[in-house]
């Protein structure tokens, strides 16, 4: 899609330069000179590069030019467009060397010869943006394109055509060369201008469409990019017919996205369509048609029908090599399959050279910081680890590490967009900090596995720690404080939006907020030394672990790639260990079986019902899940409770790391991807039938540089001065639910539970103010609490249990001064949109500014100063599990507003018992036990008590942090 803006000037320029030749016919005789221009040449080399015959179309264009300079000059408006024509074929002939200098002199010329603003010479400018972007000139590149998007606005308008077009290709800029935020933001003003010039579905507005399509790919929005795409294609085919170059281009791009997202299948089935049409139209040695071939090989290779995609791939190779030489991006695109497909074919030897040179002409062509060169470097070093040539991969971390890290801090992106893009960096960094492990050195290992964790929790909390440190001047506070809450409204409004288009319309706004966020905070830096040294973000290296983690303590880092697992280790002497713990086959699915087996007190199969899944233990000793309805394995017998599982998890997970963690009474627990959602507690350990609950006391944290930030403020709490003990709400006031609902509820869910999971397609929260039953415990509770607490706690309960309190508190500034919060109340939960996970409180007396859901987008724009926030609902620990983050949603708020640990819920939670264990929890508090220890001990004593002993009552509350 992104050529797409070419073809419409390419037509133009033609119908041009045929009006300045009839007009040229009219008008006075030339001197008779030595030659004169050939129309039939010049419509026969048109022909030829319409049907893809480039070297005809080449040799024809090249007599004509010279024919054309020496019968009118160079400057000579006619001669400057057949010299761009030249160019185009030599660029789509993958003569780079040839097609730069042509392109050089038709620019320059073009700027000087033609009136400002002339169609050619846009045209020319960014015909020679894109030759130098292909030749590994990318500050070039990219000051071209800036030069015409002024010069377009200038001389034609903001509102203009050619505005629109020099936007476009600018973005192109931007986006090839990794500057992402940059891209997005124009490439929305590009779809919103192509909007208000043309309509909806004009070829123009579909062109942007796609291109913002093409970014969101690139940024990891796959099912967005996928929602546009099949409106572009579906256009496309309706109003240019299945076989028109923008629809093949539409059809290949949906291609490539299907294929991020996993469906394979479509994916080959729309680009099998596309190389037929490709090679019938122009060829197999059509730059078009390679890359068309190489998307196919790519979908084979994936559904496993290795054979077909080598001899596709090699094929490819060899046709890219003789048609468009070793340095054009798809044939750098070939080396790179080519390479895949010989290691996934046992030819490992094969592919190494190849690997080598991918990151040699990568980084020529694009340069160090690029993401094709990041990509080829992880490739690399992958290749030299397998091949055991473990030193020369591990020299390869830092050109890696140098390049994510400069991705991270490219301006312009939206929080969800930067941890989406740093996903892929987070898993690389995985497989480095193994490299260096395996090598001996420990110390970068380890570093890297931190760089890889939690970064953007990370920055955010160090950002709300600078801004409410006290060092800033109260206006400059209020205007940080602003932005955060309008980026957090903002995001929720994005989360509400019905449709991608409803979400783009107010994604523009988005960005704004952020580079206006991004520009107050670097000035504020610049004139307060003490915020910007306290905006310093810190990762904890192998240096600052030593004396991090406490006498009795050890902390456990697991990093997780797909099945594989490994174990970083750090006790007291901050000495990091490695194991590598191997593949766990289906460790998602044995984390679900484990948590939903521990969630009811009943046959493992009714737990899984409401997830429409059964449980199977497999012939070869492993367990699966699968669909209810679906036949099982061979073999299979279908499992009644989830002792196995957690026995199989305890010995893969914990068993190899015994003898370091035995004597040790706290474990800190640092879990990655799946089992940041597992109750450690219920997993065997320590023989004669134990388990982790009877010898160690158990927190999470998401990674041991958030542990160290953590106890840093939970220390700079307790020196800022006295604060209240206890912040309580309870038995907030909710609207009736309707009997349709409990009559649903009374056939299959338990009563008074505290949340709810996953509704789809809101539009606004209040479509569930229906769902909430009372929940008359919470109003014991909070009661009970309080009591431990007397004359330092305040109370709200009923219909003061509000958001609107919530805010009035926080306000006055009053929020930040407790010890603990309490908020026992129902919770919601969302997986698709964390940002709309909530605390729901009282939903009776709403206002436009407090709709009673206090959501995850909301809570960093609160000001906590609280040693332990105590969730006391539903489900609240979880939320989408998102690569190098962890659990996004209410866990990641709560962090950034300020608060130090949180207990939260792994499952949904019963109400009386909740009573219980909530009253005894606070009552070790109030006595002085660490939050860590006073949540084991609480658990222990439930599971002793023979009302609450199943663990579905007590095993769902996890703390998260330092403890």
């Amino acid at each position: 899609m992104r050529a797409l803006h070419a073809l419409r000037a390419l037509r133009a320029l033609r119908a041009l330069r045929a009006l300045l030749f009839a007009a040229a016919l009219g008008g006075p005789l030339a001197p008779a000179l030595a030659a004169e221009p050939d129309p039939v040449r010049q419509r026969q080399a048109q022909e030829a590069q319409q049907r893809g015959d480039h070297r005809t179309a080449a040799a024809l264009l090249e007599r004509e030019v010279d024919t054309m300079r020496r019968a009118h000059g160079d400057d000579d408006p006619q001669t400057l467009g057949l010299m761009g024509d030249l160019a185009d074929v030599y660029l789509a002939l993958g003569r780079i060397g040839e097609a730069l200098p042509l392109a050089e002199r038709t620019a320059e010329r073009s700027l000087v010869a033609l009136e400002r603003g002339h169609p050619d010479t846009l045209a020319a400018m960014g015909r020679l943006a894109q030759l130098l972007q292909l030749s590994g000139r990318g500050d070039d590149a990219i000051g071209w394109s800036e030069r015409a998007l002024a010069l377009a606005r200038e001389v034609r308008g903001h509102e203009s055509l050619p505005a629109l077009d020099a936007m476009t290709t600018l973005a192109n800029r931007y986006t090839n060369a990794g500057r992402f935020g940059e891209a997005l933001a124009l490439e929305q003003q590009a779809l919103a201008l192509g909007r208000r010039l043309r309509f909806e579905n004009h070829p123009d507005t579909l062109v942007a469409m796609g291109n913002l399509a093409s970014t969101y790919r690139r940024l990891g929005r796959f099912e967005d990019a996928a929602e546009f795409e099949q409106q572009v294609l579906r256009q496309f085919e309706r109003s240019q017919g299945e076989r028109a170059d923008v629809t093949l281009i539409a059809m290949n791009n949906l291609g490539g996205t299907y294929a991020a997202l996993g469906r394979h299948d479509e994916a080959a089935a729309l680009h099998e369509k596309v190389l037929k049409a490709r090679t019938a139209a122009r060829g197999e040695r059509h730059p078009d048609t390679l890359g068309a071939m190489l998307n196919l090989a790519g979908d084979l290779q994936s559904l496993g029908r290795l054979p077909e995609a080598l001899a596709l791939a090699e094929r490819a190779r060899t046709l890219t090599g003789q048609a468009l030489g070793e340095r054009h991006p798809t044939s750098l695109a070939a080396l790179d399959l080519l390479a895949d497909l010989l290691r996934a074919t046992g030819r490992p030897a094969e592919a190494l050279p190849l690997r080598e040179r991918q990151l040699a002409l990568s980084t020529e062509l694009h340069g160090p910081q690029h993401p094709a060169t990041l990509a080829a470097i992880g490739a690399l070093a992958f290749e030299l680890a397998l091949a055991g040539r473990m030193r020369e991969a591990t020299r390869l971390t830092d050109r890696y590490v140098d390049g994510a890290e400069h991705q991270r801090t490219l301006p312009g992106l939206a929080a969800e967009d930067r941890r989406a893009l740093f996903a892929s960096h987070a898993q690389v960094y995985r497989l480095f900090s193994v490299f260096n492990a395996l090598d001996g050195d420990t110390p970068r290992g380890w570093r890297l596995a931190e760089l890889g964790k939690a970064r953007s929790l990370l920055d955010g909390m160090t950002a709300q720690r600078a801004a409410r440190a006290g060092v800033l001047p109260p206006a400059d506070r209020a205007a940080l404080d602003a932005l955060v809450r309008q980026l957090g409204e903002l995001d929720q409004r994005l989360a509400l939006a019905p449709t991608l288009e409803a979400r783009q319309a107010l994604e523009p706004s988005r960005l704004a907020l952020v580079r206006q966020l991004e520009t107050l905070q670097a000035a504020l830096r610049d004139r307060h030394p003490k915020y910007a040294r306290l905006s310093d973000v810190r990762v904890v290296d192998a240096a600052r672990l030593p004396g991090l983690v406490p006498a009795d303590a050890i902390a456990i880092s697991y990093l997780v790639d797909k099945d594989w697992v490994c174990a970083w280790l750090v006790g007291p002497d901050g000495v990091p260990a490695f194991v590598d713990l191997g593949a766990i086959p289906n460790l998602a699915q044995l984390v679900t079986i484990a948590r939903r087996g521990a969630e009811r007190n009943g046959p493992l199969a009714l737990a899984l019902a409401a997830d429409g899944q059964r449980a199977w233990r497999l012939a070869n000793g492993g367990f699966v899940l699968r669909p209810a309805a679906q036949a099982p394995p061979p073999g299979a017998v279908e499992l009644t409770d989830a002792t196995q599982v957690n026995g199989l998890l305890g010995q893969r997970l914990l068993l190899p790391l015994e003898q370091r963690l035995l004597g040790r009474r706290r474990w800190i627990i640092s879990p990655d991807g799946p089992l940041a959602l597992l109750p450690f507690e219920l997993l065997p350990f320590g023989g004669a039938h134990r388990t982790v609950l009877d010898v160690a006391d158990v927190h999470l944290t998401q990674s041991l540089s958030v542990f160290a930030l953590g106890r840093e403020l939970q220390a700079q709490y307790e020196q800022a001065g006295p604060r209240r003990a206890l912040l309580a709400m309870g038995h907030a006031q909710y609207r009736p639910v309707p009997e349709r609902v409990r009559e649903r509820r009374r056939a299959g869910l338990a009563p008074a539970l505290r949340g709810l999971v996953g509704q789809v397609g809101l539009v606004g929260l209040e479509q569930l103010d229906g769902l909430w039953e009372p929940l008359p415990g919470t109003e014991r509770e909070v009661k009970a609490v309080a009591r431990l607490f007397p004359g330092a706690s305040s109370v709200y309960l009923g219909e003061q249990a509000t958001e609107q309190q919530l805010q009035a508190l926080n306000a006055a500034g009053a929020l930040r001064g407790y010890r603990y919060l309490l908020l026992s109340a129902h919770g919601y939960v969302s997986h698709e949109q964390p940002a709309l996970s909530a605390i729901v409180l009282g939903l009776t007396r709403r206002t436009p500014q407090a709709d009673g859901y206090v959501t995850a987008a909301e809570w960093p724009a609160y000001d906590l100063r609280s040693d332990v926030a105590v969730l006391s609902a539903c489900e609240t620990a979880l939320g989408r599990v998102v690569g190098g983050e962890g659990v996004m949603g209410l866990p990641f708020a709560l962090f950034v507003a300020g608060n130090v640990n949180t207990v939260l819920t792994l499952w949904a939670v019963d109400d009386e018992a909740t009573v219980s264990f909530v009253t005894r929890l606070f009552a070790r508090l109030q006595k002085g036990q660490p939050a860590a220890q006073a949540l084991a001990d609480t658990k222990r004593e439930l599971a002793r008590d023979r009302r609450w002993s199943h663990p579905r009552f007590w095993a769902p509350f996890v703390l998260v942090g330092p403890g």
